[in-house]
Parts: structure tokens; sequence; C-alpha cells
């Protein structure tokens, strides 16, 4: 690996996980993070209908909330979902597409995780924007 640079600090990547089913009344890990990173934008949006009962959502970092639940019951395909970066802030839904971005970053060191308290069908697809801020850091689909 080549030595960090100040433009590599500067860069935003995006990391793109394809579509997949909801974790059933459990934790999915959906990236893996090496290093320490800094997410700018966690993006999720519905494939395949969500199932018409009451599921809560959240997305954890190394077992902690990044967001607060929302409820996903019957969510249609191109429902959008996002976090503010504020950890007490529900997950932020949006039925026709149309999010206000992250307005604070979190610096993450472990992992993202999709936890859900239901077993429901349905899928999103996710993705995470983010800057590096140490050497050898990096974010993959896990």
């Amino acid at each position: 690996m080549r030595d960090l640079n100040d433009s590599d600090l500067n860069k935003i990547r995006t990391v793109e996980r394809a579509t997949a089913n909801l974790p059933q009344t459990a934790t999915g890990n959906l990236f893996t993070i090496n290093g320490r990173v800094k997410i700018i934008d966690i993006i999720g949006e519905v494939t395949t209908v969500i199932q018409a009962q009451p599921t809560m959502m959240k997305l954890q970092s190394n077992g902690e909330d990044i967001s607060d639940n929302c409820d996903i019951d019957a969510d249609a395909v191109g429902t959008v979902y996002n976090i503010t970066g504020t950890k007490i802030d529900n997950t932020q839904e949006n039925v026709n597409g149309v999010l206000e971005g992250q307005t604070t970053p979190i610096v993450a060191t472990d992992g993202i995780d999709l936890v859900t308290d239901a077993s429901s069908t349905g899928q999103v697809k996710w993705t995470v924007r983010y800057e590096i801020i140490e050497k050898g850091s990096s974010v993959q689909v896990a």
C-alpha cells in the first residue's frame, strides 16, 4: 500500500452493497471497516417491498447504535433510508426517494450492521460514502 497523502484524506470513497434480504430478527453485517474512517453518508434503498408487519430497523457500528429505530412495515420499492449522524435520531425514511444528506459525519472503526426486530421479507441495497482518516483504512462489503 502506498503512503497516505493529503489528497487521500480529502477523497470521498463509495462502496455499494448489492441488494440483499433483511436480517431475520437479527443483526446483519453490511460493511466491514479496517482502521478508522469518517462516514459521510449511509443510504439504503428498498428494492423488494418489505413485508406488511411491524418491523423496526436501526444501524449500529461496533455494537453501538448510530441511529435509532424506524418502522419499515410494508415499505415500497424506492423507499430510501439514511442517518443524520446524531445517534439518538431515528433512521430517516422517505417513500419518495428524497432525503436530506447526513448532517454530522461519524467516525467508525469496526463495521456497519443492520439490526431488525422481526423476520420480514424484503430487500435493501446499501451504499456508504466515507473518507479515510488514518493510513491503511478502508471499507468493504461484509
